[in-house]
């Protein structure tokens, strides 16, 4: 009885804590619990069925490393784009596992949206971005800063027309993030556009001028459940 007591105390205080020794959710049973409709395979089967067929290598149409906490997927839609999913899982020292998943679509106007989901209760609950927002003026070289940015039509903007670009990590933990004017071409010409005192050439110059030199690295910071500004580099 003094046995059965003491682990009563325990528990009422929190000290026995039964999750820690929970198995981790893998990368799998997160996409599986989130079921994005994009990646059913043809015969309506999710993800583990990708998993479990060894017709699916590192260059084939999806990528599944459960190791690694990595998945990817590359939708060819109707040919005038693609559509590109990524996943990675994170696991903070308090709460519940994170899912990042990653989309972009460059079948018409640029879409590059990062979204963050988190476990709780068995299920996947859209969070707050645990990343600190990015602008790509952050990013852009002086020239873009004065030419494109400080031009009327884009500094009236509330946000900024070009949109980062992420890339989830396949090992490690860091998430990168860049900028590109030919994937952003829509969301640059509008504003400039609306401008009758700007010439074709004038509108194609700053184009022309746009360039976003550097890349920004996140770095998750697991105690605190977030990430961080690592560093700002240079593009390769």
């Amino acid at each position: 009885m003094g046995v059965l007591a003491t682990i009563v105390a325990w528990a009422s205080v929190g000290i026995l804590d039964t999750s820690a020794t929970e198995p981790k959710p893998s990368i799998v049973d997160l996409i599986n619990k989130l079921k994005p409709d994009s990646l059913r395979k043809a015969n309506g089967k999710w993800l583990q069925t990708w998993v479990d067929d060894p017709g699916f290598g590192d260059k084939g149409p999806a990528i599944v490393d459960i190791s690694n906490g990595f998945a990817s997927f590359i939708d060819k839609g109707t040919g005038a784009g693609t559509i590109e999913h990524e996943f990675a899982i994170y696991y903070p020292e308090n709460g519940g596992a994170v899912l990042a998943h990653n989309y972009t679509n460059d079948m018409d106007t640029y879409r590059s949206e990062l979204k963050f989901y988190q476990l709780r209760a068995g299920k996947l609950a859209l969070i707050e971005s645990p990343m600190p927002k990015l602008s790509c003026r952050e990013l852009a070289s002086d020239t873009t800063k004065n030419k494109f940015y400080a031009n009327a039509g884009v500094a009236k903007l509330a946000d900024d027309p070009v949109l980062p670009t992420y890339s989830l990590p396949r090992k490690g933990t860091s998430i990168m993030a860049y900028c590109d004017a030919s994937q952003n071409r829509f969301n640059i010409e509008a504003p400039l556009g609306e401008q009758g005192n700007l010439s074709h050439d004038d509108k194609a110059a700053i184009i022309a001028a746009i360039d976003f030199p550097f890349k920004m690295e996140y770095a998750w910071n697991k105690k605190k459940g977030l990430f961080i500004v690592a560093k700002r580099q240079k593009q390769k």
